[in-house]
């Protein structure tokens, strides 16, 4: 799916230094879809470096990685979300790392990319930033479990930055709690880790700081999103989001048609005017 976007910026010079660090398990069919989407809006022409790793790593997924010319990894048994993503950024040689799986289709053009993508590492460089993230606020895809607080965010302080997917400008109704900043023409939305939960969503950081981040927790089969949470929110770390590059879109699961359906109403529930 492709989008139109008033994004016309010029493009600066490429390849960024960045590591794309795509992290699978089967679902070959999503697969595909995916890096098509990154082919097709130039994702794999704009970093210095892709990488792949594969649980329970198979001919098929090499001969994908192949038909990407993308650096293969994996592991013969799947070893979690959590070490996967860390052997992911062990391996990267660029300063910055965007973390994507194989379900997060892009969306946007090479053009937007590009730009949202350069904003983001400027506002790590500049320290204005710990993590960005790049799920997209209006087709993000199903399933989003932060819309179930819809209308009773504050009773769920901790995904109070998860707002800007149903609201147009969070930073007005919760003033004290998200803010609003620009880099270049990208506009993008702060706020601390108290209230910006972690997510193995699409999201870009400095490779030294994740790495670092991630070594006291490291054990067999962790999942991030829940071991490193309670500690998360009580670190201060500065967490933006800006309208985003990518759509959660799983093709080879059951209950397809289903998906499909909701996805269509959540889009039309929450597409700003």
């Amino acid at each position: 799916m492709s989008h139109p976007s008033n994004a016309v910026h010029q493009i600066e010079a490429r390849p960024l230094n960045l590591s794309i660090l795509i992290l699978s398990w089967k679902s070959h069919k999503t697969l595909i879809n995916t890096l098509e989407s990154y082919k097709k809006n130039g994702l794999l022409d704009l970093a210095k470096q892709k990488i792949i790793y594969f649980q329970e790593i198979s001919k098929k997924d090499r001969k994908i990685a192949s038909q990407y010319d993308l650096e293969c990894i994996g592991n013969s048994k799947n070893i979690g979300i959590g070490y996967g993503l860390y052997e992911l950024a062990c391996k990267a040689t660029s300063k910055h790392i965007l973390f994507l799986e194989n379900d997060w289709e892009l969306i946007c053009p090479e053009n937007e990319t590009n730009n949202k993508l350069l904003a983001g590492m400027k506002i790590l460089e500049n320290n204005r930033a710990d993590v960005i993230r790049y799920r997209h606020r209006q087709y993000y895809g199903p399933p989003n479990h932060a819309l179930q607080f819809e209308g009773k965010e504050l009773s769920v302080p901790y995904c109070l930055m998860e707002s800007l997917y149903w609201l147009k400008d969070p930073e007005l109704k919760f003033p004290d709690y998200i803010k609003k900043d620009q880099m270049d023409s990208e506009y993008f939305y702060i706020a601390s880790s108290k209230n910006a939960n972690f997510t193995n969503n699409p999201t870009m950081y400095i490779r030294e700081f994740y790495v670092n981040l991630m070594k006291p927790f490291l054990k067999e089969k962790f999942e991030p999103e829940s071991a490193i949470q309670k500690w998360w929110e009580k670190q201060g770390y500065i967490i933006a989001q800006g309208e985003g590059l990518f759509c959660h879109n799983r093709l080879d699961r059951p209950g397809r048609l289903v998906s499909k359906l909701r996805a269509a109403v959540e889009r039309m529930r929450h597409a700003f005017s």
